[in-house]
């Protein structure tokens, strides 16, 4: 009886560690903006101000999720929406706890572009194609997520996640 008390006590002491790790990772991936992606945000919401719209508001949660793709992308060297399982933005954006009415996403990669510059050039081109300008130009999104991560082999990934929540 105490062995069984022992081993239900270790499984619950797991339980509870298992649930805190969750916790904690959740909070720590919570990361402000980096200065490429306020950077970003600023480029795009000028190209909306020039087109008569509102500014979209930045999302902490969705940044989150536009920088986890890009980070995957990035780490195992693909450029699509859809991951290699073919887990697509709207279920990355669901699995966030997000929930919306209307959502969407544009992705960019850009290879050695000047630091500082390259947002600029990214946003540039997302404009100059129908399909990005459309996300960037839609009146019923309202919230924007931009994640941006470097590779070491000079290669800058973007990804911008919208919602109308």
């Amino acid at each position: 009886m105490v062995r069984i008390k022992r081993i239900l006590a270790i499984i619950m002491l797991f339980i509870l560690i298992s649930s805190l790790q969750g916790v904690i990772m959740a909070n720590a991936s919570q990361q402000p903006l980096s200065e490429s992606e306020n950077l970003s945000i600023q480029a795009l919401n000028n190209d909306r101000r020039q087109h008569c719209l509102n500014p979209l508001k930045p999302n902490i949660t969705l940044a989150e999720v536009a920088r986890r793709h890009a980070i995957d992308m990035m780490e195992r060297d693909y450029f699509a929406h859809k991951s290699p399982e073919g887990i697509d933005p709207f279920q990355r954006i669901k699995k966030a706890g997000i929930r919306y009415k209307a959502a969407g996403e544009n992705i960019y990669k850009g290879l050695y572009d000047p630091i500082g510059e390259d947002i600029y050039i990214a946003q540039q081109f997302l404009m100059t194609s129908p399909n990005h300008r459309r996300n960037i130009l839609d009146s019923d999104f309202t919230e924007i997520g931009i994640g941006i991560v470097r590779s070491e082999d000079g290669w800058m990934y973007l990804v911008q996640c919208f919602i109308k929540p």
